[in-house]
């Protein structure tokens, strides 16, 4: 997985550097982020990676979290969640999936509100040029092959690579998070890894 931090330059980076810079910005009350990329990209994963202690430095506080889905038609909606949160003085980091850009607005307007302990992350498929006023958008893009065989050949090296990675690892959009994690084996075949990982997200999914 890359990742665009919209930065001025343009330029891409890996998806550990995206989490430090994310979990920096959602550490602090009232900051927005969206997190955008095409769908099965990994995005509910990646943030569900910002609160795990075992990936990267300085996770945020799982205690803080409160997560959403629109998918789910939530009671309390995102907004009237949100408000409520502010009303009781609580510290928290709101995510919300599958966030809409006006439901994204919404929320954003109400989170910087001067008496607010809230950040918020907002997830969704939601490509454009055009930047949300006050908001930090990252986009996420999978990664190539290469880039998956590399960061395992460094963290794993008693672990055979196939010759073609991309038949198994690259159709799993979240792996270079799984393996930072620590989920991959410390030996034996790659392909059986991503072959496990595929049956364990079609699970989910069905």
């Amino acid at each position: 997985m890359r990742a665009d931090l919209g930065t001025a330059d343009g330029l891409q980076c890996s998806a550990s550097d995206a989490l430090d810079a994310i979990r920096k910005d959602l550490a602090a009350p009232r900051t927005v982020v969206r997190l955008v990329g095409l769908s099965g990209v990994g995005k509910t994963r990646f943030a569900q990676a910002l609160f795990d202690r075992r990936i990267g430095d300085s996770p945020l506080p799982a205690s803080l979290a409160v997560y959403t889905n629109l998918m789910d038609e939530p009671d309390p909606p995102p907004v009237a969640l949100l408000t409520n949160l502010i009303a009781n003085g609580k510290r928290a980091i709101l995510v919300v999936d599958n966030c809409p850009p006006d439901l994204h607005e919404r929320l954003t307007e109400t989170c910087r509100r001067e008496s607010s302990k809230v950040s918020l992350l907002t997830v969704e498929y939601d490509v454009r040029d055009d930047q949300p006023e006050g908001t930090h958008v990252v986009q996420l893009y999978q990664a190539s092959a290469g880039l998956i065989t590399g960061l395992i050949q460094r963290r794993y090296p008693r672990v055979s690579v196939p010759s073609e990675p991309a038949r198994g690892i690259e159709g799993v959009p979240e792996s270079p998070i799984a393996i930072n994690g620590g989920d991959a084996p410390s030996e034996g075949s790659l392909l059986a890894f991503s072959e496990s990982r595929q049956a364990r997200i079609s699970t989910v999914s069905t």
